[in-house]
């Protein structure tokens, strides 16, 4: 994970947090968090961009998207306003998942 939380209160607030193939935030043990005005997920951008141009042609190009934008789970709480969750979806991963009894709360917010 590009950004992992556990315990709190904590808050997340107008920030970009970007993963190449993996999470872009992964919420956990019991974590309470929040998360305003941000974006969570992959590097964007398309195969045309110079980084993506340049890596060897047996590297996979698709991990420019994360796996998930964010994870919650074992009773993580989160809630999210007034963000965007963008380029997610490697390796069949989703936007954002909640499991293990946790809550997630989104409002606000674009996929």
């Amino acid at each position: 994970a590009t950004v992992s939380i556990e315990s709190g209160p904590w808050l997340l607030a107008n920030c970009e947090v970007r993963s190449a193939g993996g999470v872009s935030v992964l919420c956990q043990r019991w974590c309470v968090a929040r998360i305003e005005d941000s974006i969570l997920g992959g590097m964007g951008g398309g195969k045309d961009v110079l980084w993506a141009r340049l890596l060897p042609d047996s590297f996979q190009r698709d991990t420019r998207l994360a796996a998930d934008g964010l994870i919650a789970c074992d009773r993580a709480e989160v809630r999210v306003k007034r963000s965007v969750f963008e380029d997610c979806g490697y390796n069949a991963g989703d936007c954002a998942q909640a499991w293990n009894e946790a809550v997630m709360h989104i409002d606000a917010s674009v996929f």
